[in-house]
């Protein structure tokens, strides 16, 4: 039911301005790690990658039609199917990636870390979550 929506068009526009700046920061300010720009996107691109890989891998189908087994999809049914209950423990994760991204803006060690934690989170309560809707709509 959402009011806002960018479509492919919009996405892929706003992608590429924000490859771009991100190239630029870098490029620009030395002192700034390349995986900065990337800890700040992490959860979108991490998301997208899986996405591609379950549908190909696992389900057998094409890439790029949409379906409902996102993580924020999971969360959502998870929480009674409430939007405010889902989008706020997502965006606090991203808030406090953010938060410790620009801590660490120049450090790759911490922020390989940071990303490399972020994948590991992400993928123990992806895997968490779809069991529990699995084994709750068998039962």
């Amino acid at each position: 039911l959402g009011k806002i929506f960018l479509g492919d068009g919009g996405a892929y526009l706003l992608g590429t301005t924000l490859a771009i700046l991100s190239a630029q920061l870098v490029g620009r300010h030395t002192g700034i790690s390349p995986w900065f720009p990337l800890v700040l996107v992490v959860y979108p691109v991490w998301e997208t990658l899986c996405s591609m890989l379950r549908r190909a891998a696992f389900h057998h189908a094409p890439i790029g039609p949409p379906d409902a087994r996102h993580l924020h999809s999971l969360v959502y049914r998870a929480l009674g199917r409430r939007n405010a209950a889902t989008a706020v423990p997502l965006w606090l994760v991203q808030l406090g990636m953010v938060v410790l991204a620009v801590s660490w803006r120049d450090s790759t060690p911490l922020l390989m870390l940071q990303a490399y934690g972020f994948i590991a989170l992400y993928c123990a309560v992806y895997l968490l979550l779809a069991w529990r809707e699995r084994h709750l709509t068998r039962g």
